[in-house]
């Protein structure tokens, strides 16, 4: 078996991947993914399932599944590609992958890709468990810390849905009927849709959309899916701008994707390109306005656009969603913060991705 089709997989991984089963004689023939098809990695393209018709002729290798297979919709969609082989095929499951290919963790760790990065201190980390308020939170950062330790998936804790709203912290309970949203790193507009419709089931009624997202292609598709959803009533600003601490230039990768700010592996015929963006302390533009939420997922830069908007989250006292996944030293450096700077609040963490992707920081205010 010198074949391999990989299932999923996104960026960095992949590469990580497809390397390690390079150094075992192994030849990647293709990805499959619905997100990034059309694009391509060192020559190996990537496909949708319905394109696999072409490589699976003869095909006698090995199947990669890079997720776990949780949820109806992820094995309605690996059903969907296992659909498309002409006979039975060897398929590893997502822990069966990362357990032969462990190299692909060590080398996700050795370049510090996302969280895993080495330099960080244990000890502030081991000390944020007692800042938080159940035992799966809890038991969510100690399994971050052994799984960073041993690189053992184990470790790894079940993502749940929804991110955002998940079903065991009801936030709705603490939001109030007319809300207001400030969504920094909007995207392009999936979670606005999903905490709109969501809370519109518990009766509660969006006024004020804020949304910021710093990417130029995802700005211009976050613009489009609020004019096409808002109510009549709803009132929106939309804002083009990167956010920090101080009122600044950023220069990032635009890509158009869920990466904006840092490099893809996966570009359309050529590499991203870096641009200039206008960066800004979000307590200079909105001095005086309150949100009842606030999510914050700005792919690194996350400490520092909260440092840029203590007087905004101290005056709206608002539910804060902020990820904890982008840097080792997010996840105690974001709680650290919150402590110092809320009164009453209780704050717990949440994993919604595999690899602790995903991963979330909610600070309630107590009632």
């Amino acid at each position: 078996m010198n074949q391999a089709i990989i299932i999923g997989s996104i960026g960095l991984w992949r590469k990580f991947l497809k390397d390690t089963l390079e150094e075992e004689g192994i030849n990647t023939i293709c990805f499959v993914d619905t997100v990034e098809s059309g694009m391509s990695y060192s020559g190996v393209p990537i496909i949708t399932p319905e394109e696999l018709p072409r490589y699976t002729k003869g095909f006698n290798g090995l199947v990669l599944v890079t997720f776990p297979v949780n949820n109806s919709r992820r094995q309605v969609f690996l059903d969907k590609v296992l659909g498309y082989f002409e006979k039975p095929v060897h398929v590893l499951s997502f822990k069966e992958v990362y357990k032969k290919y462990k190299n692909t963790l060590l080398k996700a760790r050795n370049v510090g890709d996302f969280w895993l990065r080495e330099n960080y201190d244990k000890n502030r980390a081991l000390s944020v468990i007692d800042l938080l308020s159940d035992e799966k939170s809890k038991h969510i950062v100690e399994s971050w810390i052994k799984f960073r330790e041993t690189l053992d998936i184990d470790y790894l804790v079940e993502p749940e849905e929804p991110q955002y709203l998940p079903d065991d912290l009801e936030l709705q309970r603490f939001i109030p009927n007319e809300y207001s949203f400030l969504d920094v790193g909007a995207f392009v507009g999936d979670t606005y849709l999903f905490i709109k419709k969501k809370l519109a089931e518990y009766g509660k009624k969006l006024v004020l959309y804020t949304g910021i997202e710093a990417d130029q292609k995802n700005f211009s598709e976050l613009v489009k899916t609020v004019q096409n959803a808002k109510n009549e009533d709803e009132k929106d600003i939309l804002l083009n701008i990167a956010c920090f601490s101080q009122n600044t230039f950023l220069e990032f990768s635009e890509t158009g994707t869920t990466l904006s700010s840092v490099s893809s592996f996966g570009q359309k015929n050529n590499e991203s390109h870096k641009i200039k963006v206008f960066a800004n302390a979000l307590d200079t533009t909105f001095k005086g306005f309150r949100f009842d939420i606030v999510k914050v997922d700005v792919e690194g830069s996350d400490i520092e656009c909260l440092s840029g908007m203590k007087e905004v989250l101290v005056n709206s006292r608002a539910i804060v969603m902020a990820c904890l996944y982008h840097r080792p030293e997010d996840v105690y450096e974001i709680p650290e913060f919150f402590e110092d700077l809320f009164d009453d609040y209780s704050f717990f963490v949440r994993a919604h991705g595999t690899f602790y992707i995903d991963t979330v920081l909610y600070a309630i205010p107590k009632p």
